[in-house]
């Protein structure tokens, strides 16, 4: 069980990035309703060619507005541009609801 679960839409699409020696990591960008404070959440996919295309998948589904559940096992203060946010770190789960064309009806067909 984590220790850290914060729940938001995504303020922007989910990126997939790489360091130069080979390890895949996920980034998020979450906004909540309450609270000016910002948060980003990075979590390490794995390291060579399987987990860069993992990481990238997971990223093309993970939209701007997507609701998702972050878990995460420890956080930092970080200050951007003069602005505090919140960073998670050991991220161990990202659960997340699919953004829904407004064509979509809850009702079945």
């Amino acid at each position: 069980m984590s220790a850290i679960r914060i729940t938001g839409a995504l303020g922007r699409d989910a990126q997939a990035r790489y360091t130069p020696e080979g390890e895949a990591w996920l980034f998020l960008e979450i906004h909540q309703a309450l609270g000016p404070i910002a948060i980003e959440a990075r979590r390490r996919i794995g390291s060579g060619p399987s987990a860069q295309i993992a990481a990238s998948r997971t990223a093309a589904y993970l939209r701007k507005g997507s609701r998702v559940t972050v878990h995460a096992d420890a956080y930092t203060i970080d200050w951007a541009n003069g602005q505090p946010h919140l960073l998670l770190t050991n991220v161990t789960g990202i659960e997340h609801q699919p953004v829904r064309s407004h064509y979509e009806t809850d009702q079945a067909a």
